[in-house]
């Protein structure tokens, strides 16, 4: 797998978590301290995410970011499962 295809996994889960808690982007840019512009850029995949901002996230969530990883890499393996029987 590659760094950037995991990054925005990890960016697709966020989005996930963030509509399922109903929470607005710019709560999170606020969580953040970052304008919800760049937040947006961030969702976008066009900036990255760092990991202090990964557990800024993580906090105002409430879920660690131990989990988010890890659900990011079991979604990304459930995709390459599936590509591999479409194949």
């Amino acid at each position: 797998m590659k760094p950037k295809e995991f990054e925005l996994q990890v960016i697709k889960i966020i989005k996930k978590l963030r509509h399922i808690k109903n929470e607005k982007q710019i709560n999170f840019a606020n969580a953040l301290a970052i304008s919800e512009s760049n937040y947006w850029k961030i969702e976008a995949g066009e900036k990255a995410i760092t990991l202090e901002q990964l557990k800024l996230i993580s906090n105002y969530i409430g879920i660690s970011y131990h989990r988010i990883l890890s659900l990011a890499d079991t979604d990304i393996a459930k995709y390459s499962d599936s590509e591999k029987e479409i194949s």
